[in-house]
C-alpha cells in the first residue's frame, strides 16, 4: 500500500512523495532532482563533484585521508611518504585510496569497483572519470542525507485531515 512522505532536502526544498517506504521516497526524490530540468543545477553540481579533482570540494577529496599521515597529498606528508616509502609510495596510497573508496561505497561494493576502475583509467589517460547515473544518484544521496536540514517523515492522514511535521 502506497504511503505518503514528506522529504526534506535542505531549507527551502521539500517534496511530498507516495511510495511504500522512506527509501523508496528518498530514492524518488533523489532520481527526479538528478534528472529534473527544473533543478538541473543539482545534476550539473553532482556530475562535476564526482568526477573532477580540483582543490575545491569533490568526492575524491574523501579518500586522501590516511589515519596515521592526515591528508596524503598534502606536500609535506607527501614528501615524508616518499622518503620512507622510496619504491612503494603510489602502491601505498593507492591502497589509502582504495580501502577509503571501498569504505565510502560499503553499501554497494560494485560501485566501489566501477570507481575504482574509472579511477585508475583517468591516471592513466588524463581524462575525467566516466561514472554511471547509479553512482551518481548514490552520492547525491549521501550529499543530502548529510544536509542538516535533511527529513523524511511519513505523513499518516487516515484518521485526520491534517498532520504537524
Amino acid at each position: 500500500m502506497d504511503k505518503l512522505f514528506l522529504v526534506r532536502i535542505d531549507e527551502t526544498i521539500s517534496a511530498v512523495v507516495r511510495a511504500n517506504s522512506k527509501d523508496e521516497a528518498f530514492d524518488i526524490v533523489s532520481e527526479y532532482f538528478y534528472t529534473s530540468k527544473d533543478f538541473y543545477f543539482i545534476k550539473d553540481d553532482i556530475d562535476e563533484y564526482t568526477t573532477k579533482f580540483y582543490p575545491g570540494d569533490c568526492l575524491f577529496k574523501n579518500f586522501l585521508f590516511d589515519d596515521d599521515y592526515g591528508n596524503i597529498l598534502h606536500f609535506d606528508n607527501y614528501s615524508f611518504l616518499k622518503s620512507e616509502l622510496k619504491e612503494g609510495t603510489e602502491k601505498y596510497i593507492w591502497e589509502i585510496i582504495s580501502n577509503n573508496v571501498r569504505l565510502y561505497f560499503s553499501e554497494k561494493p560494485e560501485l566501489a569497483d566501477e570507481y575504482l576502475r574509472e579511477l585508475k583509467k583517468t591516471y592513466e589517460t588524463g581524462d575525467y572519470l566516466n561514472l554511471s547515473k547509479e553512482l551518481k544518484l548514490f552520492v547525491l544521496k549521501r550529499q543530502f542525507a548529510k544536509g542538516s536540514y535533511f527529513r523524511i517523515h511519513e505523513v499518516d492522514l487516515s484518521d485526520t485531515n491534517i498532520q504537524l511535521i
